[in-house]
């Protein structure tokens, strides 16, 4: 009777055993969810006017309780863009996420497995190389992923299409003669935009600083080694210039921030000559203003080069290759 009893418990044990084995190896059922899988952020910038890119910025996150993959689908990976004026009926556009059509999405991020509260898709557009040149009004712009062009993996099913809230912005009208009014560009010590030079991917761009005074200037700039040589400040320089943007309602924002001290050196810019400087963040279009801080050496005065009002259009640019290409 105790051999049976010991048989009997043994047999247990080992079926405990295989169902905790069976438990550990094998594949759980598939987690269904009847809600959207993701978080969606849309910004779009405020202030905006018809000269600006109409940037808009796109994160989805992983908000279930699982990790997992968002594989997307090369073939059908469309993206629709719903925009829908204040009067007027919706316009809904198809982009390729894989493949963008002339850089139409920038700064594309797609992560091949995302935790908790991580993006699962990002990247940034400018609605223009979307829906074309927007004219003054609100709008409203809405994102529908379509269930054929993404797979959720890992476990996680979802049935539906990933739709977007709406996000809701509005395009003034400006006046150029107003910024251009406002910010009167500077004689003594001028700043020309040099169109010729290529901008960086931030939106940098090459200036030409000209010394229209008797007595040289100097002009702040940090330190570089290019081709790892020596350091020295050099053009074009890296100087502590700040740009601004125009901003519908608001006009020019009041400079804010400052700069770095260290590897900051000193230019002199002899009377009659010119150099060539580095403009940051020209990143969009729009209205931009570039002033730079100098010294007239041997009196102690200091004096603020301005470039005036300033119009970026790279749109035109982008308008006239996409148009060419088709």
């Amino acid at each position: 009777m105790f051999a049976v009893l010991l048989l009997l418990l043994a047999l247990i044990a080992y079926g405990v055993a295989v169902v905790r084995l069976r438990t550990v190896s094998g594949s759980p059922p598939p987690l269904n969810v009847t809600s959207q899988p993701v978080d969606w952020v849309l910004r779009v910038p405020r202030g905006l006017t018809q000269f600006d890119a109409i940037e808009l910025s796109v994160d989805m996150t992983n908000n279930a309780r699982v990790s997992y993959r968002f594989e997307t689908q090369s073939r059908s990976n469309l993206v629709e863009f719903i925009l829908t004026p204040a009067s007027g009926e919706p316009i809904v556009r198809r982009v390729n996420v894989s493949r963008p059509p002339g850089g139409v999405l920038e700064r594309l991020e797609c992560a091949t497995r995302a935790t908790r509260s991580y993006s699962v898709l990002k990247f940034d557009v400018d609605l223009r190389k979307v829906f074309g040149r927007l004219g003054p009004g609100t709008y409203s712009v809405q994102l529908r992923y379509p269930r054929n062009s993404f797979e959720i993996q890992d476990g996680l099913r979802f049935d539906g299409d990933l739709v977007s809230p709406e996000a809701t912005f509005t395009i003034r009208t400006a006046s150029l003669a107003d910024a251009q009014n406002s910010a009167r560009a500077s004689t003594d010590v001028t700043i020309v935009a040099d169109s010729s030079e290529p901008r960086g991917y931030y939106g940098d761009a090459i200036g030409i600083v000209t010394n229209h005074l008797d007595k040289p200037v100097v002009i702040s700039a940090y330190d570089s080694a290019p081709d790892g040589g020596e350091f020295a400040v050099r053009p074009p320089l890296r100087t502590t210039m700040y740009t601004k943007r125009w901003q519908a309602g608001t006009g020019w924002p009041p400079q804010d921030g400052g700069f770095c001290g260290v590897g900051l050196g000193a230019f002199t810019l002899p009377p009659g000559e010119s150099v060539k400087v580095m403009i940051y963040t020209l990143g969009g279009d729009g209205v931009w203003r570039c002033q730079l801080n100098y010294r007239i050496a041997g009196t102690g005065t200091n004096g603020v080069a301005d470039s005036g009002a300033i119009v970026i259009d790279t749109f035109k640019e982008w308008e006239s290759q996409s148009t060419t290409a088709h």
